[in-house]
């Protein structure tokens, strides 16, 4: 998958079901401000993602000045299976203590083929994270901390977004996902 292709389909997926669907409340005004970037390692590579990745933590923690971007996805479609997936993201996260970013940024993520331990591969819930394109979401504690002290209901998030995407059925999910 290119560059372009993989950005499109994000895209897509973001204004499809993350703001469509209103699967992340806080995301539609983010989106709208265009303080969502988006940044594509087309390899596979794991010292390339991880450079990338740290890069982008960097600049969420030091943002240059008059910058508008409030988080980052960057895209990894080279990482197509989702245990391999998932060793690179534990391989993420350990970047945050060693850049002594722990509770300054988050990392969430997303994969084609995500699936919460324990739940089968098929339950309605794990459309919550699955995304066109494998991706490591980097947020800052703070701007979530904020949206959601904002929010009316932040515990019904999950509970509401499940029951959203149960409504569905599953080749409906699949085109979400998929476009």
């Amino acid at each position: 998958m290119s560059e372009e292709d993989a950005e499109v389909r994000m895209r897509g997926w973001v204004e499809r079901a993350v703001v469509g669907l209103d699967l992340c409340p806080f995301a539609r005004r983010v989106v709208r401000a265009e303080g969502l970037r988006y940044v594509t390692v087309p390899t596979a590579d794991v010292a390339t993602i991880l450079a990338a990745v740290h890069e982008e933590l960097m600049e969420l923690a030091l943002p240059a000045p008059g910058s508008t971007v409030e988080t980052t996805l960057v895209l990894v479609p080279g990482l197509a299976g989702f245990e391999r997936f998932l060793a690179v993201l534990a391989r993420v996260e350990a970047l945050l203590p060693r850049l002594e970013l722990r509770g300054v940024i988050q990392v969430a993520h997303f994969h084609p083929d995500y699936r919460f331990a324990g739940v089968p591969a098929d339950a309605p819930g794990n459309a919550t994270n699955q995304a066109p394109v494998p991706a490591f979401h980097l947020l800052r504690e703070a701007d979530v901390a904020a949206a959601v002290a904002a929010h009316p209901d932040p515990e019904g998030i999950p509970r509401r977004n499940i029951a959203r995407l149960e409504a569905l059925d599953a080749e409906a999910r699949r085109r979400l996902r998929d476009g």
